[in-house]
């Protein structure tokens, strides 16, 4: 069964990955993800924020934007996109 198969294969890279400290919710892991791509750890709940108003997936999607783009500066990931 595949879906069996899967949980499994989660489960186990999930054993072998470190964990972090203060890592506890997929909101954390983009806050985390953000602030280190933008290299500001300090404003972790700045990040946590921003990104519990306008939600995980539009934060993924701004942020990949950026990644690809290849732009480093955090005030593009914070201005509104109409």
């Amino acid at each position: 069964d595949i879906k069996e198969y899967t949980n499994k294969a989660r489960l186990l890279i999930l054993s072998k990955k470190k964990k972090e400290k203060g890592i506890h919710s997929p909101l954390h892991l983009i806050v985390k993800e953000a602030t280190d791509y933008f290299n500001e750890p300090k404003l972790f709940g700045r990040y946590l924020g921003f990104i519990k108003r306008i939600g995980i997936q539009e934060a993924r999607k701004r942020l990949a934007e950026q990644k690809e783009q290849g732009i480093k500066q955090a005030k593009y990931f914070f201005k509104k996109y109409k």
